[in-house]
């Protein structure tokens, strides 16, 4: 007769404090991973999917006081931050998003095809009207520098003069896409309210490239397609 006894260093008496703080770190950051590296379960179709179990759908509530520029969630002012990638054949797309107690709460979004760099700064002002708040912090992609340059000026918008949007150009070098996934998944959830529909769609499919002969995740290779 054959006894099969499966062990994990959470049955080791003698596993270091360290490795059960390392372990728990990536349990919090990387599920997928957890389960392979510290239980020894194996890969699944999940692992190709850059942000599978990191996220879900919430339909929470905030405060918005337009006349102060503030959003509060659970009682907390909360500094709005923005990013723009600006398409070319693609949509341009901006995020509207917050952070709390170490999540990331994706609260708004446009996506729209054929956007000049006047269209994308008036949508803006009136879908995300806080980004006009002055403790706002708005990056752009700087593949475009002359589209941001372009949204950096006073505007009128359904008969409103608004001064120019304070936009910061993002700073891209070898490796930043992966160091950005990196970061992303250090935080512990990330919420995404149902409103933002092409934020869910491309949560559910950006991913990583997976070998065509092995099958092998290639995890420093992303499919360039929902990446935005």
């Amino acid at each position: 007769d054959t006894h099969l006894l499966k062990i994990n260093y959470n049955q080791n008496v003698l596993c270091p404090d360290g490795l059960k703080r390392k372990a728990q770190k990536q349990k919090e950051e990387d599920i997928n991973a957890y389960n392979h590296i510290w239980l020894g379960e194996c890969r699944s179709a999940n692992d190709v999917v850059i942000y599978s179990g990191k996220w879900e759908i919430l339909d929470y509530k905030v405060d918005i006081d337009l006349d102060i520029q503030s959003l509060t969630f659970e009682g907390h002012s909360k500094r709005v931050r923005y990013g723009i990638d600006i398409g070319g054949t693609s949509p341009t797309a901006v995020i509207e998003l917050f952070t709390h107690g170490n999540c990331i709460y994706i609260h708004n979004e446009i996506y729209k095809t054929d956007m000049s760099a006047e269209d994308t700064t008036a949508e803006m002002l009136r879908v995300m009207p806080l980004c006009m708040s002055p403790i706002a912090k708005i990056t752009g992609d700087n593949n475009n520098v002359a589209f941001l340059n372009g949204m950096k000026r006073n505007r009128v918008v359904d008969g409103v003069e608004y001064p120019a949007l304070n936009i910061k150009t993002a700073q891209k070098g070898q490796g930043s896409v992966l160091l950005g996934i990196k970061y992303i998944r250090s935080f512990k959830r990330i919420y995404v309210h149902p409103r933002c529909k092409n934020m869910i769609m491309e949560l559910k499919h950006y991913s990583y490239k997976v070998h065509s002969k092995t099958g092998e995740v290639i995890r420093d290779n992303i499919v360039k397609k929902y990446d935005h």
